[in-house]
């Protein structure tokens, strides 16, 4: 399952800028309007910009909120041309650069995010919008310490708005986990550990509709996961390609695959799972023998020089796994919902070490 980044983008609640002559009279409604695209509530932004365009035809801050509205809407040609409208009409406003910053973020360029992210600060150290930009920037190119601070200092600058500082927050978090904590874990894995083999032991989880009100649901499934499947836009990240080029002549891929392949068909005949179907092949396609392994190109799997293995059994927000969960680790069998059964911890770790030892025992007969 994709999860998509929350979309750092303020209400406009700063110093207007140098053209307030032709927007002036619709300052509350272009705040209105910033605050809707901020939450994601497209409809009503799009119907207040409609109005509004009518009344201030001159008005170049209805630009930038018209590229903001394409960008939500998927329209990236058109949210590129407004874009660059608005910067050229005022290329010293810092939140026109960090939004065209975070368009090209979310387009995959990132290096013109990271050259507006720059712009954008150079010319406003203090805009919420452009801080919080350059400091994902950072976190994504490996300066973490650098990224987190300007999060921490943009969260600090209204403090008396939470929206603001929760989506920063969560920003913040996710980035650490996403870049940071996998790459540190990475230069323990490569340069003190230096394991044979590196194993991921995940829960999976599916939507449960409102997180104020969730409800359970009845899917359950399994797949694992090893490194591959590269997007166009990934390639053209020299990082990327240098990865994946050192990953092929590691040859790691002749272990990987098989090994995931032997655990699935252990973890699939121990818990009696499904396999997974993925909703787009885009970025993920399936490999190997068992129907339960795909290829996706993960930084954890991309950045470990040895052979991973993703696991992803269990839905653990579905009927089944919830209650299993509950029930704790436990000696034995136990009735849950009405089946004998072992407790989910010893049933994953046993089918998972169970996969490795047929697998290592067959590579032993054959003297790999």
């Amino acid at each position: 399952m994709r999860a998509a980044f929350l979309s750092l983008l303020f209400p406009v609640c700063f110093t207007w800028p140098a053209f307030a002559g032709p927007c002036s009279g619709a300052e509350a409604q272009l705040a209105q309007v910033s605050k809707a695209l901020t939450l994601n509530a497209v409809d009503t932004a799009e119907n207040t910009l409609s109005a509004l365009s009518a009344f201030y035809p001159d008005c170049p801050e209805i630009v930038l909120h018209q590229a903001r509205l394409a960008q939500a809407k998927g329209s990236a040609n058109q949210a590129a041309e407004l874009y660059y409208r608005y910067t050229d009409t005022d290329p010293n406003d810092s939140r026109g650069l960090a939004y065209f910053g975070r368009f090209f973020l979310e387009q995959h360029d990132y290096m013109r995010a990271d050259a507006l992210s720059a712009a954008a600060m150079d010319k406003n150290p203090d805009d919420p919008a452009a801080l919080a930009l350059r400091g994902q920037v950072l976190v994504m190119k490996g300066q973490s310490s650098e990224g987190q601070a300007l999060l921490e200092r943009a969260t600090k600058l209204d403090p008396n708005d939470p929206e603001k500082e929760q989506t920063i927050r969560w920003q913040s978090e996710i980035l650490f986990y996403r870049y940071s904590e996998i790459r540190r874990r990475a230069v323990l894995v490569n340069t003190k550990l230096h394991p044979d083999l590196v194993l991921c032991l995940h829960f999976n989880a599916e939507g449960w509709g409102d997180p104020n009100n969730p409800t359970l649901v009845d899917t359950n499934h399994l797949h694992l996961l090893v490194n591959g499947a590269y997007l166009q836009d990934e390639l053209e990240l020299d990082d990327e390609r240098f990865e994946m080029i050192r990953r092929l002549l590691s040859r790691v891929y002749d272990e990987e695959l098989p090994l995931a392949d032997a655990i699935a068909v252990a973890m699939a005949r121990e818990t009696q799972l499904p396999p997974y179907q993925y909703p787009t092949t885009q970025n993920a396609t399936k490999v190997g023998t068992t129907g339960y392994v795909y290829a996706r190109n993960l930084l954890a799997t991309r950045l470990y020089r040895c052979p991973v293995v993703y696991c992803e059994p269990y839905v653990m927000n579905s009927h089944e796994a919830f209650a299993r969960i509950q029930a704790g680790d436990y000696d034995g069998m136990r009735n849950v919902n009405g089946m004998e059964r072992k407790s989910i911890f010893r049933e994953y770790a046993n089918s998972v070490v169970d996969g490795l030892v047929e697998y290592y025992s067959k590579a032993r007969g054959r003297g790999d």
